[in-house]
């Protein structure tokens, strides 16, 4: 019943309570419950009317387009250009068969200044 609840409660306090008191925790904090919402941030982006994606509608959907982008460099071992295929080349050889990153041309060398 009732009871148990408030029992489990103050179990539940009572160990955040102890757990936040060791010198070996740092944090105690509440997880939030993260929900994607990718389809309502689609008709958002397209159209800003609810359920109408006029670039889907006519096919634009993004699959097998490049984009280009051009910088000082680019960090390929972050999660975004990260591709498990192997190290890219970075000498401007184009490879479409690559997910990520199809052309790297280096400006000056392939390294920046940290290496």
């Amino acid at each position: 019943g009732s009871d148990d609840n408030l029992g489990s409660r103050a179990c539940q306090l009572s160990l955040v309570a102890a757990l936040a008191l060791s010198s070996d925790v740092c944090v105690v904090t509440i997880i939030p419950i993260v929900e994607s919402r990718n389809i309502e941030s689609q008709w958002i982006v397209q159209s800003g009317e609810r359920d109408y994606r006029p670039l889907f509608d006519v096919g634009l959907t993004g699959r097998g387009q490049i984009v280009a982008l051009s910088d000082t460099g680019l960090d390929t071992n972050n999660c975004y250009f990260w591709d498990e295929s192997g190290d890219i080349v970075k000498d401007g050889t184009v490879d479409p068969s690559r997910r990520k990153v199809v052309q790297y041309v280096s400006f000056q060398d392939s390294t920046d200044k940290l290496n």
